[in-house]
């Protein structure tokens, strides 16, 4: 999801997604495949969606049931200029994913006053094979390491 509008390209031609869970999006067939082509997608948001729109759908059950104790990830991925960006780090008027996760697992840990939380978040930016820590900017070009069967940045 993205501030600007993005139309599919000219050369190919595009059904129309419905916002409906289970979305399908088609690729007619054209000069450069004989066959069309069905994209299956849980959710499709269209430049109309606010980040709050992606957050209630797909977020806050993560937030949830990171809650209940399991682990959860959100992951941003796509083209330059293709709104990830915008979605995780949102502006005044359309605060981005980043914001509302916070918002939600403070506000969780503020209602529960018998219980105890520890919260531990990494937010990381993968670019051009190079990962940066972007809540501690002086510690940029981390390494991926393998442990065993397990990977750690």
């Amino acid at each position: 999801h993205k501030d600007q509008t993005n139309d599919p390209p000219r050369s190919s031609r595009w059904s129309r997604a419905s916002l409906e869970r289970k979305s399908k999006l088609h690729r007619e067939a054209d000069e450069s495949s004989r066959h069309g082509e069905v994209y299956i997608f849980d959710h499709v948001f269209n430049q109309e969606c606010t980040n709050s729109d992606v957050y209630g759908s797909v977020v806050k059950p993560l937030v949830d049931s990171f809650m209940e104790g399991f682990n959860a990830t959100i992951f941003a991925y796509g083209q330059t200029s293709s709104g990830k960006t915008h979605t995780i780090l949102g502006n005044k008027t359309d605060p981005g994913l980043f914001q509302l996760v916070s918002n939600q697992l403070f506000q969780h840990v503020a209602d529960q006053v018998d219980k105890r939380y520890l919260i531990r978040c990494s937010y990381i930016e993968i670019y051009n094979e190079k990962i940066n820590d972007l809540l501690d900017k002086s510690n940029q070009g981390l390494t991926m390491r393998r442990y065993q069967r397990k990977c750690a940045a």
